[in-house]
């Protein structure tokens, strides 16, 4: 590539001669000339003498020729397909290519930059990286796999796609959730935060954006602990069965991820109890809080979009009245804890 965007021909400066060590892709063309050169005695002599010597006779001559052989107006380059006997469908169809796109190259000034091995090189290993990631998630190489083939039967199991593969109802919810598409979707499709109130359904869902396990722990509602336990049966059932296509080692990791250290926290929060205040209720980091907080939004926001394609205008305004609860005094500001 670099030898067809570079398309000068070199002209010996000064006294001394260079030895360049050339690749194949340095190669751009094969001329139909044929010129006879003494290699052997060219490079010994550049080995042997000073390099503020003059090149010898045959280096000068052999220089001379080449630039002679350049600026002829009969000067034509193999026909490679001929020459190397490769007729082969995609080989012509790659020289042909190859000759289109020659030409093109003069008209960008990019090929003249003192920058551009480095610019190319690196917009190749892009291209490659990109090609490579392509792979990895196309048809071809999914098909093959056993993970993909595992989650698969997964989502099968869970009815997110049917035996002939096609997306069901559960499945095009998941689709607009962006983080914890299991767990999320059969919450909803279990009925276990339609009926709670806004307050209860963010302080809940904060299990799902927050992980870690805390000294203090919070001080629950009936109500909240009768959800914690059915959310936590939903979350064993769905890593039971990741297990049982492979994908999981230990359901008791799974189910442990979903932390309900914060749920006091985020319940008083959403009733109007200061930052402040809330703060002294948990162990837990204030930029830590803010950031649950956060990303409770974002969750809070794909299962409104939920909702609406399952058609459940009650859930759908349950979880925009949580949003706005949420959505109030520092943590929405612009918060030294995420500078």
């Amino acid at each position: 590539m670099v030898a067809l965007v570079k398309h000068t021909y070199f002209v010996p400066h000064g006294r001394d001669g260079d030895v360049l060590s050339l690749k194949v892709e340095d190669i751009a063309d094969v001329t139909n000339s044929t010129l006879k050169i003494d290699c052997k005695a060219i490079l010994n002599d550049w080995n042997a003498k000073p390099k503020e010597d003059s090149p010898c006779s045959k280096f000068v001559k052999a220089v001379d020729t080449l630039l002679r052989i350049s600026k002829d107006p009969n000067f034509s380059y193999l026909n490679l397909v001929e020459y190397l006997k490769q007729k082969t469908l995609d080989m012509v169809l790659l020289v042909q290519e190859l000759q289109k796109i020659k030409p093109k190259y003069e008209d960008f000034n990019c090929c003249l930059s003192s920058s551009f091995d480095d610019h190319l090189n690196f917009t190749m290993q892009e291209r490659e990286e990109y090609d490579q990631l392509a792979y990895l998630t196309s048809d071809e190489r999914l098909g093959n796999s056993t993970e993909y083939a595992a989650k698969l039967n997964v989502l099968k199991s869970f009815d997110y796609v049917n035996l002939d593969n096609i997306v069901q109802l559960k499945g095009q919810v998941a689709c607009r959730i962006g983080k914890q598409e299991l767990m999320l979707t059969e919450l909803l499709f279990h009925n276990i935060l339609t009926d709670l109130p806004e307050e209860d359904i963010a302080a809940l869902l904060s299990c799902l954006v927050f992980n870690q396990k805390t000294e203090m722990g919070p001080n629950l509602t009936p109500s909240q602990k009768e959800t914690i336990d059915r959310i936590q049966k939903l979350a064993r059932d769905i890593g039971e069965t990741q297990k049982h296509f492979g994908l999981l080692e230990d359901v008791d990791d799974y189910v442990d991820q979903f932390q309900f250290s914060l749920v006091e926290v985020v319940y008083k929060w959403t009733m109007g109890v200061s930052f402040r205040e809330i703060i002294e209720l948990t162990d837990v980091q204030e930029g830590s809080i803010v950031r649950v907080i956060q990303q409770l939004l974002e969750t809070l926001e794909d299962l409104r979009k939920a909702a609406q394609i399952l058609g459940n205008p009650t859930l759908e305004s349950k979880m925009e009245a949580a949003s706005t609860k949420i959505k109030c005094d520092i943590v929405f500001q612009g918060s030294l804890y995420l500078e």
